[in-house]
């Protein structure tokens, strides 16, 4: 567990030298099963929580689903989706570093795309275990406000956008500004996702 920890806390300080380790590690298949295990475990615990909580989601959700259902639907249509939309991204940023000559493989664009989009949503979660605490201690079933909600989503975002950016650039060895313009664009396929099942 702390070998898995090491790697998170590595990547969002020092996400150039911490990438280099990590696709070189011979146990980097089980992290990256770990990651995304790990992430299922703590968002299908909090959804579960919510759901028995009756909370209120803080906007309409972009689904034509009420306030009152919006994490019933994110658990069973949200979280198994958020896999296929992975790979998504990674078929994605793979094409498109071979128009810049990338070398790096699939299956480490995989591992890169995994860490790179996981490690910012387990702050996300943060959003909602706050909500809980929150539901349970004051009996009021409204999650965050908006406003709580959108800053959330501003620091999910940068994060994603600052690791994804340095992980292209260190496994293809490309420019900057080219892992920069792939993974604007792979972050847009993301969160086109994100927004219509977890917002």
């Amino acid at each position: 567990m702390k070998y898995f920890l090491r790697y998170i806390f590595e990547i969002l300080i020092t996400p150039n030298k911490a990438f280099i380790e990590l696709i070189k590690d011979f146990n980097k298949k089980r992290l990256s099963f770990f990651m995304i295990f790990f992430l299922m475990v703590l968002y299908s615990s909090a959804f579960i929580c919510l759901i028995f909580l009756k909370a209120v989601f803080p906007v309409k959700p972009f689904l034509n689903i009420s306030q009152e259902n919006f994490f019933l639907s994110s658990f069973l249509l949200g979280l198994p989706s958020l896999i296929l939309i992975y790979f998504m991204c990674t078929a994605f940023v793979q094409f498109t570093v071979k128009q810049y000559e990338g070398i790096g493989n699939f299956e480490d664009t995989l591992l890169i795309v995994i860490f790179s989009l996981s490690i910012p949503l387990y702050i996300y979660w943060f959003y909602y275990f706050i909500s809980i605490m929150i539901i349970i201690t004051s009996g009021n079933t409204n999650c965050l406000s908006f406003y709580a909600l959108r800053f959330f989503l501003l620091i999910t975002a940068v994060l994603q956008l600052y690791i994804l950016t340095n992980a292209v650039r260190i496994l293809h060895i490309i420019k900057f500004w080219q892992a920069l313009v792939i993974s604007i664009a792979a972050l847009i396929i993301f969160w086109a996702f994100f927004v219509i099942f977890f917002i």
